[in-house]
């Protein structure tokens, strides 16, 4: 009896250790709404993503622990690393929040204040923008549907080189799933960096999408950056989780009929890829991943894509896909998001439909290759007069 007594007070000291101060829904609500940052877009898509961070999949607070309890003494710091982990995570996303929308827009150093008065606070003066900053904002606001999306952006690796920009990519896309593809907030899973790990990823799919797709009725998209390998066989490819480890992919990485299966598992009204990943071995700086790799290639037969599932990637089979630094995003995710805006709507009759979209990113991403050397030709696979948008 004394045993067990002891344990459970050190389980519930842990608990307390390991449990955050606040978590990102309520990180959300303690922000000062009257700051520069707060209505910038930067800050909106990092109050949605906190917002819509789920426990279900992201992990609950004090589960280790039971889990710890029935172990014995061994299991419990086994536990107490587990629930660490999950609160590192809440605490990612709380201060991803924090970088994006608390304080003032920084002014440039050598910009000076135009106040003749010294005790006069100085005015901030927000950026201007270039050519080539996205703009979610003027999009009129698609009409909410039953949809859901899966918004998965890898920069940071552990065992490979970056895939430069894919964080960002994912970052953004969060508005245009809400502005252009009217998937309401609260059926959004993004997935970033040390939050898209294996597990992640798996329990997103498997887990968390099951509980929102009314068969037959709810649109799935799936929107992909970062790393992606071959299978050795070049019959399908994986996609890389922050921990993936080219040594071993069976153990470490996804392959992509894993996803597929779980999605039609699901049986939704229609299903959506857009893929900024390349399957050739290399990276997006042109690194290789593995060497001696044999492309996989996109096969549009029913045994890997049902009829109702419609993919857009960045590249064909032996290319690179690239990221731009003049972009500051991948060359396929900034002209997909560009094409959404209303610049994929070639015959301009208020509608975006797949085979405009593919048509349009064929336009425009060579062309931006290009300037890095590069031949990069997106793909398409499915029902080309499918509508993606309607503006």
């Amino acid at each position: 009896m004394k045993k067990t007594s002891s344990l459970l007070l050190i389980a519930l000291i842990l608990t307390g250790c390991a449990t955050p101060r606040v978590t990102p829904q309520q990180a959300v609500n303690q922000l000062e709404n009257n700051t520069e940052k707060y209505e910038t877009t930067e800050c909106r898509n990092a109050r949605q993503m906190a917002m819509s961070y789920d426990d279900n999949v992201g992990g609950r607070i004090g589960i280790g622990m039971g889990l710890g309890l029935l172990m014995g003494p061994f299991g419990i710091p086994m536990a107490a690393a587990v629930d660490k982990n999950q609160n590192d995570k809440r605490e990612a996303v709380i201060t991803e929040l924090k970088k994006h929308c608390e304080g003032e827009i920084v002014v440039a150093q050598n910009s000076k204040p135009k106040s003749l008065n010294p005790e006069a606070p100085v005015a901030t003066k927000k950026p201007t923008r270039s050519k080539f900053d996205l703009q979610p904002d003027a999009m009129k606001r698609a009409a909410s549907k039953d949809a859901v999306a899966i918004i998965i952006g890898i920069q940071d690796y552990k065992h490979m080189p970056s895939a430069e920009f894919a964080n960002d990519d994912a970052r953004h896309f969060y508005q245009y799933a809400i502005r252009a593809l009217g998937v309401p907030p609260e059926n959004i899973r993004a997935l970033i960096d040390s939050g898209a790990d294996q597990s992640d990823i798996l329990k997103t799919f498997k887990i968390w999408l099951p509980q929102r797709v009314k068969s037959g009725q709810t649109e799935i998209y799936v929107f992909y950056s970062g790393h992606g390998l071959p299978t050795k066989n070049g019959d399908s490819f994986y996609f890389l989780p922050t921990s993936a480890d080219k040594d071993f992919l069976d153990e470490s990485a996804i392959e992509l009929n894993k996803i597929i299966a779980a999605l039609k598992t699901t049986n939704p009204k229609s299903v959506t890829f857009f893929l900024d990943s390349c399957y050739s071995g290399y990276a997006r700086s042109g690194d290789t991943l593995l060497a001696n790799a044999r492309p996989a290639k996109l096969k549009s037969s029913e045994a890997t894509f049902p009829s109702n599932f419609t993919v857009i990637a960045a590249s064909q089979s032996d290319q690179i896909s690239s990221a731009s630094p003049e972009l500051k995003h991948g060359i396929f995710s900034y002209y997909l998001m560009r094409g959404m805006e209303g610049d994929a709507d070639l015959n301009k009759d208020g509608k975006i439909t797949a085979g405009e979209m593919h048509d349009f990113l064929a336009m425009q991403v060579p062309k931006q290759a290009e300037m890095l050397n590069r031949d990069q030709r997106p793909q398409m696979i499915g029902d080309k007069n499918r509508v993606l948008v309607n503006r």
